[in-house]
């Protein structure tokens, strides 16, 4: 550990970062892997580049001798503009694409058809046509798959915290409605809970305001957040609304519980980003995508916030007794 800091030093230099639609016209091509990594907004403000940063280098750092790391940094609201960044970087022969998102992946696999893409993704990576199948995914992808049809059980568990709770509003994005069954699933999945739940649908987040500002919107005593890209990109506008509104959410990632909700039915994401890396390596190695197998959760938490609170009901004793992680 002693040379730590020095080590951190010389890594650095390879993890460059490609300021908007600037390419690498300063390096020269060719002759070492290109790793891109798609980000959304600053690198310095996108937790998932130093996520997967941190885990190349803990983990996976002889990957640094054979590769360079490169951060794509896109516009979070243009997606016509995200996609020409991401082909351009194809077009200059990236060994290997990284997208931290569904949003991302699904460009990718998009505009670079030949390039290996490595994932991580809330929509059904088979659904949404990445791949043929998670056991042998055939195509130039490979990556992590955090789908779930959790929806109910969340739905479950926010009564549990707040069992006076009847009307719930829903938050989510077009995306779901196509890979996940869509609105009558989870319409019935609410009924048998005795709740009645309302669908707002966004597509970015400008949309967020409006949809969380309407009348309809106010009359919600709570409200799930689905694990979309709109929740994805749109966190912070949606709890400024939350907290406006007064009421809880039930989310579905540790983090959005971490930086401030109430309550979160989660995948055990800390295999995310060493396993993104692994791939990564073992495809710059040599190994085909199509061959690799999709990765999935092993386990799910319960994460409460031990301050939530529904006007002044406080979250259910009970229920806060089971949370395995509490903040």
């Amino acid at each position: 550990m002693g040379n730590s800091a020095s080590a951190f030093g010389w890594t650095r230099r390879r993890l460059l970062s490609i300021p908007g639609a600037a390419a690498i016209s300063g390096c020269a091509l060719g002759s070492r892997p290109r790793v891109i990594f798609i980000g959304d907004g600053p690198s310095k403000e996108f937790l998932p580049w130093r996520q997967f940063r941190d885990a190349v280098m803990s983990q996976q750092a002889s990957l640094l001798d054979k590769a360079d790391l490169h951060y794509l940094q896109c516009p979070k609201l243009d997606h016509a503009r995200k996609r020409q960044l991401i082909r351009s970087e194809a077009q200059q022969s990236a060994t290997v694409l990284v997208a931290p998102s569904g949003n991302s992946a699904a460009m990718a696999v998009e505009v670079a058809p030949r390039t290996p893409v490595v994932f991580a993704s809330f929509l059904d990576p088979v659904r949404a046509g990445f791949v043929l199948s998670n056991r042998v995914p055939g195509a130039m992808a490979t990556g992590v798959s955090l789908a779930d049809r959790l929806d109910g059980k969340r739905l479950q568990l926010l009564q549990q915290a707040f069992p006076e709770i009847r009307r719930v509003g829903i938050l989510t994005d077009r995306s779901w409605q196509q890979h996940y069954d869509g609105e009558s699933r989870v319409l019935a999945e609410a009924s048998a809970l005795g709740l009645q739940v309302q669908l707002h649908i966004g597509e970015t987040a400008d949309d967020i305001g409006p949809l969380m500002g309407s009348a309809r919107a106010a009359r919600h005593q709570a409200w799930y957040v689905m694990p979309t890209d709109l929740a994805y990109v749109g966190e912070s506008r949606i709890k400024s609304n939350l907290r406006r509104l007064g009421v809880p959410a039930m989310y579905s990632t540790l983090g959005e519980v971490e930086r401030g909700g109430e309550l979160a039915y989660a995948a055990d994401a800390s295999f995310v980003y060493p396993t993104l890396a692994e791939l990564v390596k073992r495809i710059v190695d040599g190994e085909s995508p199509g061959r690799i197998p999709i990765e999935r959760p092993r386990r799910f938490l319960l994460i409460a916030r031990s301050d939530a609170r529904w006007h002044t009901q406080p979250i259910n004793a009970r229920l806060l007794q089971r949370a395995n992680v509490i903040f």
